[in-house]
């Protein structure tokens, strides 16, 4: 008696299978006939809403050519003065272990610390962890400070200067093509 309900169970399983490849196979072909009428409208308003970004995005390509060289070296620029800097501030503190006053008394100054220091100088932000006391710290701070910002002042100058034709050659290469 086990084996015939196991047996019928079986045929009832087999039964429901061939039933539901028949229901998938109407599904497929009816998802063949609805999905390119629903996803055909969609795709064509996202094109139409993606190519004038796109068109930009082409433009852009241009200009972003014109500044790479440039600002990269601003950046290598800037990294090579806080780097340097940071050298220097550690040089200081290891010579005179009182040029430099720390929020928390405890501190063991480390590398991190002068390049926090050095990269918070150079951003022209005020630190509070790191304060100079002695006026060779304050001197080298100073100095950091207007080195970075005599920097900023003359890639700047210089970026113009480089980027000014390459931009020009792009605005007459526009206009020409838009008449």
């Amino acid at each position: 008696v086990a084996s015939a309900s196991a047996t019928g169970a079986m045929l009832q399983v087999v039964e429901d299978e061939q039933f539901s490849y028949l229901e998938a196979s109407v599904a497929v072909f009816g998802m063949y006939l609805v999905t390119p009428i629903v996803v055909f409208p969609i795709t064509i308003a996202l094109a139409r809403w993606l190519e004038p970004r796109v068109r930009l995005l082409q433009e852009l390509r241009d200009c972003l050519r014109a500044f790479y060289v440039p600002i990269g070296a601003f950046a290598v620029g800037y990294l090579v003065i806080v780097t340097v800097f940071a050298g220097i501030y550690g040089t200081l503190h290891r010579l005179d272990p009182a040029a430099f006053g720390f929020a928390d008394p405890q501190t063991a100054a480390g590398i991190g610390d002068w390049l926090f220091l050095a990269f918070f100088v150079a951003t022209s932000q005020s630190v509070v962890d790191v304060i100079p006391q002695s006026g060779m710290a304050r001197l080298a701070v100073g100095c950091q400070l207007v080195l970075c910002l005599a920097w900023a002042v003359v890639v700047f100058a210089v970026v113009m200067t480089r980027v000014q034709p390459a931009l020009q050659r792009i605005v007459d290469r526009r206009s020409a093509a838009g008449s």
